[in-house]
């Protein structure tokens, strides 16, 4: 299903709340957040969370069924809003929106809320849950005119690994153009979608506490069918989307979160994670691996933004977004986050490789692609990265100053530090950082790089170990040099065996670095700094991540040994006689069936066993050819088969065939057939 085919919030703004049974559960269970920045922020960016009490309905839709029986819009619950429709019962999801898009002034805001019998046949009972199959096309009423505040959806249930209303196969549109309904003010809150987007293109809107992406009961990566490459969509997407709010989410398997737009807040979200923010135990050797079908965990996408004044991340535990295990099957793998251009943007105190419970469990590209003026990346936490750290992308006018300052970096696999892309000025990649003259117990003294003048700059120092890879493992103190580009700094304890330290500089002056503005920060030193001195590094083996301890709910269970295998007892046997091929319909049997014919082929052989009754099962495929064959290697002592490409359809009942080689032991064919 294809955003095309679904256009559920042009239908209308709202907040739908859950069923009677966990109305005011989501009080105790959501991750509450509110933003104190450190750097002045506008009034519209400062957004708490809005409950559902604060808000008084002049309507009320209950939706009372799963069942989506049509894609009409002349359908609706209780009233009649707008020209040609009629209430028709159930109240379906699809119908409560139809009705609650052709609203109009006093009418407004609607609230769309959830209360379903659990004899709904889209009930799941193993986790308490309601599954609305979205699967036909466009849900779109006529146009309003205006900026109309409609409402939201249900908070998440008192379990920690369940949702109370679950929407499949659909995008969830907010103002997004097309024809549909736009407008502002809207809030999605409290639902779970699995092969579903959220694509909002309105402003002032709060997307929050919802689930993409994840099984039903949140420990998986939702899955389309069988494959487990078959993750489906899983993306908040805001396009031209000005003051929103995305909060408290947990977007895993899809694209990620998508930010095109400007005063946009992102804060709270998980992203790669289970429910909780973790991932199950991987095998080292799988891990971050494209190829790998099973045994692994496909995290998604990160954080991508584009435009001005956007917030990611905060001060606060609440307000940081952690990105871990980020891999998309068959698509570019994501970093962490990366900024595109735009200016004034923020993305502080956010894990990139670290999940929620603190463990390091790593992602699988970059931490943080940078581009953009005045962007600020502030206080967080990048691990066990598959590429760089940190890059820096673009070149001016779009690229301007770039501010790090208090990120902790650990074991990158890019060695090397801030990775500057082709295009940036050779003035910004080669000026260097501060040097350290003197290391006197817990005073550093150091003056500015020679070739490298920075009056006024702020230092900061870093501790890291001596190996060879440039990690900023603890920040250890920010001073000011003076206008000669000298300084003194106190760090918090002398240093011990196996401990260094390494500098960065931001100039606070324009054109320190040429072109570029005040808050320009510097590569991180190349020079490992000791109390003796400069201290040449310890060369490092790359080794492969070691995996966390599994939980109960892992995905990957304990190994157990393997049983011996049992000798089965067969009730028919078609013996192989032949390599060829000579017909590629499956029209032709060996021995029984239709239409018998000799010799006995491997596609014969298959289009007999496929068509065997029950009473004839299981059915055992022997090879029995002869050397004289004209396509065995006599070298190798085996027998090709090349067989004709078209579909087999092999035997319908599960474990009822095998296949089995009598060889190398060329005897005369057997056509026995059944044994």
């Amino acid at each position: 299903m294809t955003w095309k085919r679904w256009h559920i919030a042009l239908v209308c703004s709202f907040i739908c709340v859950a069923a009677a049974t966990f109305i005011g559960i989501s009080a105790a269970n959501a991750r509450t957040a509110t933003f104190a920045p450190s750097v002045p922020l506008s009034d519209t960016q400062q957004q708490p969370s809005i409950g559902l009490s604060q808000i008084t309905y002049n309507t009320v839709i209950t939706v009372t069924s799963t069942d989506d029986p049509n894609d009409r819009l002349s359908e609706t619950c209780y009233n009649t809003p707008g020209v040609g429709q009629t209430p028709v019962e159930p109240c379906t999801l699809r119908r409560a929106l139809v009705e609650a898009g052709s609203l109009e002034g006093a009418e407004l805001p609607v609230l769309i809320r959830f209360d379903i019998p659990v004899t709904d046949t889209g009930y799941v009972a193993s986790v308490d849950a309601w599954k609305i199959d979205l699967a036909l096309p466009v849900c779109r009423p006529s146009a309003h005119v205006g900026k109309q505040p409609l409402t939201a959806v249900p908070n998440p249930r008192a379990q920690q690994w369940a949702f109370g209303i679950i929407i499949k196969d659909g995008t969830f549109q907010v103002g997004a153009g097309g024809g549909g309904i736009n407008r502002d003010d809207n809030i999605i809150r409290g639902l779970a979608f699995q092969n579903s987007d959220i694509q909002v293109g309105s402003d002032n809107n709060i997307i929050e506490d919802n689930w993409l992406g994840l099984s039903d009961n949140g420990r998986n990566v939702f899955q389309g069918t069988e494959d487990p490459r078959s993750v489906g969509n899983a993306t908040i997407d805001v396009n031209n989307g000005n003051n929103n709010t995305v909060r408290n989410n947990v977007v895993t398997s899809g694209n990620g979160i998508d930010i095109q737009g400007n005063d946009n807040i992102v804060i709270g979200n998980f992203l790669g994670t289970r429910a909780d923010g973790t991932i199950p135990n991987v095998p080292a050797n799988r891990y971050c691996q494209q190829g790998a079908v099973f045994d692994t965990w496909r995290g998604g996408g990160g954080i991508e933004v584009s435009g001005n004044r956007n917030q990611i991340g905060g001060p606060t535990d609440a307000d940081r977004n952690v990105m871990v295990s980020l891999l998309i099957q068959g698509a570019t793998i994501n970093p962490g986050v990366r900024f595109f251009g735009g200016s004034d943007n923020i993305f502080q105190n956010n894990y990139i490789g670290r999940d929620a419970e603190g463990n390091d469990v790593g992602t699988c590209n970059s931490g943080i692609i940078a581009d953009g003026d005045d962007l600020q990346l502030i206080d967080n936490v990048i691990v066990n990265t598959g590429a760089e750290a940190l890059g820096v992308f673009g070149s001016p006018p779009s690229l301007g100053n770039i501010t790090w300052r208090g990120n902790i970096i650990i074991n990158p696999a890019d060695k090397n530090g801030v990775l500057f892309g082709q295009n940036v000025p050779d003035d910004w990649k080669f000026f260097d950082p501060a040097v350290i003259t003197n290391i006197d117990g817990t005073t550093v003294t150091g003056t500015a790089a020679p070739g490298s003048d920075c009056p006024e700059c702020v230092i900061e120092l870093f501790l890291d170990n001596t190996d060879d890879t440039v990690e900023t493992l603890q920040s250890l103190a920010v001073v000011t040099a003076t206008a000669d580009g000298t300084w003194t700094a106190t760090i918090p304890a002398p240093l011990q065996d196996g401990e260094a330290i390494r500098t960065s500089s931001t100039t606070t002056i324009f054109d320190t670095i040429a072109g570029f503005g005040a808050g320009t920060s510097t590569d991180f030193s190349a020079d490992l700094y000791g109390p003796d001195g400069i201290i040449e590094p310890t060369p490092t083996v790359d080794e492969p991540p070691t995996p966390r301890s599994p939980r109960q709910y892992d995905l990957i269970p304990t190994l157990q040994p393997v049983p011996d295998t049992p000798t089965p007892t067969y009730t028919t046997l078609i013996t192989v006689t032949s390599t060829e091929d000579p017909v590629g319909a499956q029209t032709q049997t060996c021995y029984g069936g239709a239409n018998p014919t000799a010799p006995c082929t491997l596609r014969r052989a298959i289009t007999e066993a496929s068509n065997l009754p029950d009473d004839q099962r299981p059915v055992l495929i022997l090879f029995d050819l002869d050397t004289a064959d004209p396509n065995y290697d006599a070298a190798s002592g085996t027998w090709l088969f090349n067989t004709t490409p078209t579909t087999v359809h092999c035997p319908k009942s599960r474990a009822a065939t095998s296949l089995s080689t009598a060889l190398p032991k060329p005897t005369a064919p057997s056509a026995a057939r059944p044994s």
